[in-house]
């Protein structure tokens, strides 16, 4: 049903009335993100929902037991947009091809977009929950952010949201050490809205959306777009910025 083009490889797309589902579809590899098939799939869905006027909102969970573990490159091979096989990475930013879309196409979606995470919950995956608006989290959910531990610098909205949402002393701690946040400490701090049973996360998801897609769709879709704009998510932060810092710190290598 997705009307996708080419065919989805490493996710779902499933549309249930006026609530779209898009499920990272890879959990032998933790749902692991690669900016050349699956962002890129995520980006074109995200993107083809909020044309679709029977979408009202969205929802977004993972297969199997983590939701997304962040980067995996080596989980897939190809390409979604051609491209990207025959362009550096610069050239790819500079022109919107797969490198980097997901980003964008998350600060840009109007629709609603909820979250239901279960289990790992890491880096670009953390990224993604951090951009959706609303967070469902299961009792097996665990939060965290490692690329500064790694020796890089976090490249997804997590610096700024996260910043927003917990505050700049709490941010950097949370980056600077890689600690984890459970299910009920992101549940105190205001990160999540609910935590629920594993087996009950999509479906307490989906309802959550279902509410939300009863709403007036323009006047939601306003109102996300004006408290986005107000909260100022990508502030001091756009792709551009992000890949540098990522692209930099990568190639030192931590040191």
């Amino acid at each position: 049903m997705s009307g996708l083009e080419p065919p989805l490889r490493r996710i779902r797309v499933e549309q249930r009335d006026a609530v779209s589902l898009i499920t990272l579809a890879d959990p032998d590899v933790g749902n692991g993100l690669d900016p050349y098939v699956m962002e890129a799939e995520i980006a074109d869905a995200l993107r083809h929902f909020g044309r679709d006027r029977s979408t009202r909102a969205i929802v977004i969970n993972g297969d199997g037991p983590s939701f997304c573990v962040g980067a995996h490159h080596g989980s897939s091979t190809g390409f979604r947009y051609g491209q990207d096989a025959d362009t550096n990475l610069l050239e790819r930013l500079a022109h919107g091809y797969a490198y980097g879309v997901i980003w964008e196409a998350l600060a840009e979606t109007r629709k609603p977009l909820v979250a239901a995470v279960r289990g790992r919950c890491a880096d670009g995956g953390f990224g993604i929950a951090l951009a959706a608006d609303v967070i469902i989290a299961g009792r097996s959910a665990r939060f965290a952010s490692t690329d500064v531990g790694r020796g890089r610098s976090p490249f997804s909205p997590i610096a700024t949201v996260l910043a927003s949402s917990i505050g700049k002393h709490r941010t950097l701690r949370l980056l600077w050490l890689g600690d984890e946040l459970d299910a009920s400490t992101a549940l105190a701090c205001g990160l999540v809205q609910a935590v629920v049973d594993d087996e009950d996360c999509d479906a307490v998801a989906v309802t959550c959306a279902a509410e939300l897609a009863s709403r007036p769709p323009v006047s939601v879709s306003l109102a996300r777009h004006l408290i986005g704009k107000a909260v100022d998510e990508m502030r001091d932060y756009p792709l551009t910025r992000a890949l540098a810092y990522h692209t930099i710190s990568a190639a030192t290598k931590g040191t």
